[in-house]
């Protein structure tokens, strides 16, 4: 969106009755003005204050061609040319407020192209100086653009996980902008994943307060009004690359246990996935009666990741078969954390998702063993032309609620992904997940990394369960 219009020059030109030769070439500068030839305008009023040097009418004409000329370069989207040309005019005339609002119009329509176009140290560059001649009204419009390009670095700066730097552009862009209120979102995000939730949830009131109508806005606040409610007095326990959040007492051990499986399951996920999380993810352990209040997730739901793991236990010592479910749980979860921070804007669906993270959750052993038992089921349903196809399953399994249609969505996404990384290997999952969080839409992505569309593999999966 370009800043408010430039100006166009009213010429107040003054009197010259000097040499005839002076008058002349005067005349000759205003009738190319007047046809828009300010080239030559330029030359002719230059011309004639060579003959009468300093002589303040004939400055003024020749400012105010230099202005006309930087007016039309701007509207054809010259920025560099017209800021030339402005500033040659503004060096004639320091002190006239028409050349320096539309030295500043200028300067805020080429930042703000620079921004769209991703260019944001040369927007930022270009803003700053804008501040410099724009007159004390101008300066909030200037600051909110300002903010907004701080906010489009932090953005970048999460997707590569550079938390701290995203951290100071999001909180440099409210200095500038206390209404940003995409900036307010945005760290706001940050804070819930670093497990801050209460200064989240300031932010999202904030936010609240400026524009309620942002969508999901209410309900991430009132599910943390849930999470505060719940999880006051929680203790934590830490280790480098997670932090385990629990009620005293009732889930010690669980705590404990769960930090060693998530420290196991990061080392085995790096060396597989060559990928490690740039910032501690956080976990929390809730009795059955909590995550029911807090998520408002299905019955059928054993765990949870939405940008913090959650998993519900009974409370009290963990009996064997417990722990297991326990393992399971944490890595299928910490494998949705690691999609998300491997791609954080993407769109995956769920049959991707939760097929990687059935994939890795049970010991290699018991993967084949769940794997071979799905390939008879699965394989009964090609026979009966009855096998659903991932890209025609729900985007979201969380939306679900028929128990029978969500453990065959499972299996079919279970199966369909062992499939694929039996038969294409580990680095084309990776190659996948590097072209989703470039930008491509995950079918697109799919078809490139595979040279096949979803569609094309899907018949080829069957035809090997036939």
């Amino acid at each position: 969106m370009r800043a408010t219009l430039l100006i166009a020059c009213c010429l107040m030109i003054a009197a010259v009755v000097y040499a005839a030769t002076v008058q002349e070439q005067n005349q000759t500068g205003l009738n190319h003005l007047e046809a828009g030839r300010y080239a030559e305008a330029v030359a002719a009023f230059d011309a004639a204050r060579r003959q009468l040097p300093g002589n303040d009418a004939l400055e003024q004409n020749l400012s105010y061609a230099y202005n006309a000329w930087g007016v039309s370069l701007s509207e054809a989207g010259r920025f560099r040319e017209a800021l030339e040309k402005l500033e040659a005019a503004r060096r004639l005339r320091p002190e006239d407020p028409l050349l320096k609002t539309n030295l500043t119009t200028v300067l805020v329509n080429w930042g703000t192209q620079m921004a769209n176009q991703g260019d944001l140290t040369e927007a930022d560059r270009l803003l700053n100086q804008a501040t410099q001649t724009a007159a004390p009204a101008a300066q909030d419009e200037i600051r909110k653009r300002r903010s907004q390009v701080a906010f489009q670095r932090a953005q970048r700066e999460r997707e590569r996980n550079e938390t701290t730097r995203a951290r100071r552009n999001l909180e440099e862009a409210l200095e500038l902008d206390p209404r940003n209120v995409h900036a307010l979102l945005e760290l706001a995000d940050l804070f819930y994943q670093q497990g801050d939730t209460l200064t989240a949830l300031d932010h999202w009131l904030a936010a609240d307060q400026i524009d309620p109508q942002v969508p999901g806005l209410a309900d991430r606040i009132e599910r943390a009004f849930r999470e505060a409610e719940s999880e006051a007095g929680f203790e934590s326990r830490s280790n480098r690359h997670f932090t385990v959040s629990y009620e005293g007492e009732v889930n010690d051990q669980a705590a404990e246990k769960a930090l060693a499986i998530l420290e196991e399951a990061y080392i085995l996920l790096a060396r597989e996935l060559r990928y490690r999380p740039e910032r501690k993810i956080n976990v929390v352990i809730y009795t059955h009666e909590q995550f029911a209040t807090v998520t408002i997730s299905p019955h059928w739901t054993g765990g949870l990741y939405d940008g913090k793991i959650r998993i519900p236990l009974p409370g009290g010592p963990l009996a064997a078969n417990q722990e297991e479910r326990l393992r399971a749980v944490l890595i299928h979860e910490y494998v949705h954390a690691l999609v998300h921070a491997m791609a954080p804007r993407a769109e995956v669906p769920s049959w991707f998702n939760e097929g990687l993270a059935m994939y890795y959750e049970l010991p290699e052993a018991e993967q084949r063993r769940r794997a071979a038992a799905d390939r008879n089921l699965l394989a009964e349903l090609a026979e009966d032309d009855a096998l659903p196809a991932v890209h025609t399953l729900p985007t979201q399994f969380a939306a679900m609620r028929d128990q029978a249609a969500v453990e065959q969505a499972y299996r079919v996404s279970r199966g369909f992904v062992h499939w694929l990384m039996d038969r294409y290997r580990t680095p084309k999952i990776l190659e996948l997940l590097r072209e989703v969080a470039d930008g491509a839409e995950f079918n697109h992505a799919v078809e490139k990394t595979y040279n096949r569309t979803l569609a094309e593999l899907h018949e080829d999966w069957r035809a090997s369960l036939l």
